[in-house]
Protein backbone atom coordinates (compact mmCIF):
# COMPACT_ATOMS: atom_id res chain seq x y z
CA UNK A 1 0.00 0.00 0.00
CA UNK A 2 2.72 2.01 0.77
CA UNK A 3 4.41 1.55 -2.33
CA UNK A 4 1.14 2.46 -4.40
CA UNK A 5 0.50 5.86 -1.83
CA UNK A 6 3.73 7.26 -2.38
CA UNK A 7 5.78 5.97 -5.67
CA UNK A 8 8.50 5.01 -3.74
CA UNK A 9 11.27 2.68 -5.52
CA UNK A 10 10.82 -0.69 -3.94
CA UNK A 11 14.41 -0.71 -3.01
CA UNK A 12 13.91 2.72 -1.02
CA UNK A 13 11.29 1.44 0.97
CA UNK A 14 12.95 -1.63 2.67
CA UNK A 15 15.57 0.74 3.59
CA UNK A 16 13.05 3.26 5.38
CA UNK A 17 13.71 3.73 8.96
CA UNK A 18 11.57 5.48 11.80
CA UNK A 19 14.30 7.78 11.94
CA UNK A 20 13.23 8.98 8.70
CA UNK A 21 10.06 10.13 9.35
CA UNK A 22 8.88 13.55 10.69
CA UNK A 23 5.59 13.51 11.70
CA UNK A 24 5.00 17.02 12.85
CA UNK A 25 6.07 17.92 8.75
CA UNK A 26 4.17 14.87 7.66
CA UNK A 27 6.71 14.03 5.75
CA UNK A 28 9.05 10.82 5.36
CA UNK A 29 12.50 11.74 3.90
CA UNK A 30 14.03 8.92 1.30
CA UNK A 31 17.80 9.27 1.95
CA UNK A 32 19.00 5.55 1.68
CA UNK A 33 18.46 2.63 -0.83
CA UNK A 34 18.85 -1.49 -1.01
CA UNK A 35 21.53 -2.84 -3.50
CA UNK A 36 20.34 -6.39 -3.56
CA UNK A 37 21.19 -7.21 0.24
CA UNK A 38 23.20 -4.40 1.13
CA UNK A 39 21.86 -0.92 2.79
CA UNK A 40 23.47 2.28 1.41
CA UNK A 41 23.20 5.49 3.38
CA UNK A 42 22.91 7.20 0.21
CA UNK A 43 20.71 6.88 -2.84
CA UNK A 44 21.92 5.64 -5.64
CA UNK A 45 22.50 7.12 -8.98
CA UNK A 46 25.18 9.81 -9.96
CA UNK A 47 24.55 13.10 -7.67
CA UNK A 48 21.09 11.62 -6.26
CA UNK A 49 20.38 13.54 -3.26
CA UNK A 50 17.42 12.54 -0.77
CA UNK A 51 14.00 13.25 -0.71
CA UNK A 52 11.09 14.25 1.01
CA UNK A 53 7.17 12.42 0.10
CA UNK A 54 4.11 13.38 2.27
CA UNK A 55 2.78 10.77 4.05
CA UNK A 56 -0.80 10.02 2.71
CA UNK A 57 -3.70 9.82 4.98
CA UNK A 58 -4.03 6.49 4.19
CA UNK A 59 -0.94 5.25 5.73
CA UNK A 60 -0.46 7.76 8.32
CA UNK A 61 -2.21 5.80 11.33
CA UNK A 62 0.59 2.69 10.74
CA UNK A 63 3.26 5.06 10.56
CA UNK A 64 2.25 7.08 13.58
CA UNK A 65 2.04 3.82 15.12
CA UNK A 66 5.16 2.21 14.31
CA UNK A 67 6.86 5.52 15.58
CA UNK A 68 5.74 4.62 19.05
CA UNK A 69 6.63 1.40 19.10
CA UNK A 70 10.50 1.21 17.46
CA UNK A 71 13.49 2.98 17.86
CA UNK A 72 15.00 5.75 15.72
CA UNK A 73 17.30 3.34 13.94
CA UNK A 74 14.64 0.26 13.53
CA UNK A 75 13.17 0.04 10.40
CA UNK A 76 10.19 1.42 9.21
CA UNK A 77 8.44 -1.75 7.33
CA UNK A 78 10.05 -4.69 9.06
CA UNK A 79 9.12 -7.87 8.27
CA UNK A 80 7.09 -9.60 10.29
CA UNK A 81 9.60 -12.92 10.34
CA UNK A 82 12.36 -11.71 11.91
CA UNK A 83 12.21 -8.07 12.47
CA UNK A 84 14.70 -6.79 9.62
CA UNK A 85 14.65 -5.33 6.19
CA UNK A 86 12.17 -7.20 3.65
CA UNK A 87 14.52 -8.50 0.90
CA UNK A 88 14.17 -8.36 -2.40
CA UNK A 89 12.78 -11.76 -2.93
CA UNK A 90 10.41 -11.45 -0.20
CA UNK A 91 8.79 -8.89 -2.05
CA UNK A 92 9.12 -10.27 -5.47
CA UNK A 93 7.30 -13.39 -4.19
CA UNK A 94 4.58 -10.94 -2.34
CA UNK A 95 3.57 -9.30 -5.60
CA UNK A 96 3.03 -12.61 -7.65
CA UNK A 97 0.97 -13.57 -4.77
CA UNK A 98 -1.46 -10.26 -5.55
CA UNK A 99 -0.79 -10.50 -9.00
CA UNK A 100 -1.94 -14.42 -8.82
CA UNK A 101 -5.30 -13.42 -6.77
CA UNK A 102 -5.68 -10.48 -8.78
CA UNK A 103 -5.66 -12.23 -11.94
CA UNK A 104 -2.95 -10.78 -13.66
CA UNK A 105 -1.29 -12.97 -15.66
CA UNK A 106 1.01 -10.77 -17.55
CA UNK A 107 4.27 -10.16 -16.05
CA UNK A 108 3.47 -6.86 -14.61
CA UNK A 109 6.48 -5.48 -12.58
CA UNK A 110 5.90 -4.30 -8.45
CA UNK A 111 7.90 -1.11 -10.18
CA UNK A 112 5.64 -0.39 -12.75
CA UNK A 113 2.50 -1.04 -10.24
CA UNK A 114 3.43 1.41 -8.09
CA UNK A 115 5.98 3.86 -8.75
CA UNK A 116 4.88 3.88 -13.19
CA UNK A 117 1.39 3.98 -12.36
CA UNK A 118 1.31 6.50 -9.43
CA UNK A 119 3.08 9.09 -11.48
CA UNK A 120 0.97 8.29 -14.69
CA UNK A 121 -2.71 8.59 -12.83
CA UNK A 122 -1.03 12.27 -11.15
CA UNK A 123 0.00 13.47 -14.47
CA UNK A 124 -3.34 11.79 -16.12
CA UNK A 125 -5.30 14.07 -13.30
CA UNK A 126 -3.57 17.22 -14.56
CA UNK A 127 -0.42 17.58 -11.86
CA UNK A 128 2.80 19.11 -13.57
CA UNK A 129 5.60 17.47 -14.34
CA UNK A 130 7.30 19.70 -12.19
CA UNK A 131 5.38 18.27 -9.05
CA UNK A 132 5.30 14.86 -10.22
CA UNK A 133 9.23 14.88 -10.84
CA UNK A 134 10.07 16.41 -7.13
CA UNK A 135 7.59 14.01 -5.72
CA UNK A 136 9.77 11.24 -7.37
CA UNK A 137 13.00 12.50 -6.33
CA UNK A 138 14.15 13.50 -9.66
CA UNK A 139 16.92 15.67 -10.58
CA UNK A 140 15.68 15.76 -14.24
CA UNK A 141 12.47 16.31 -15.76
CA UNK A 142 13.26 14.01 -18.48
CA UNK A 143 13.73 10.80 -16.21
CA UNK A 144 9.83 11.86 -15.11
CA UNK A 145 8.51 12.54 -18.95
CA UNK A 146 9.58 8.28 -18.97
CA UNK A 147 6.97 7.57 -16.84
CA UNK A 148 4.14 9.43 -18.66
CA UNK A 149 1.83 7.13 -20.25
CA UNK A 150 -1.07 9.20 -21.83
CA UNK A 151 -3.85 6.99 -21.77
CA UNK A 152 -6.47 7.44 -24.63
CA UNK A 153 -8.73 9.39 -22.91
CA UNK A 154 -6.40 12.15 -21.72
CA UNK A 155 -5.28 12.30 -25.57
CA UNK A 156 -9.51 12.75 -26.99
CA UNK A 157 -9.40 15.47 -24.30
CA UNK A 158 -6.85 17.16 -25.45
CA UNK A 159 -7.57 17.18 -29.14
Amino acid sequence: MFLMLSGTRPSEARALKVSDVDLNKGLIYVRATFSGKVYRAKRKGRGAKGYAIPIHDEIFPYIQQRLKSALPGAWLFPSPRHGGPFSHQRLAKGWDLIRQRAGITYRLRLYDATRHSLASGLLAKGESLYTVSKLLGHQDMKTTMRYAHPDLESLRKSI
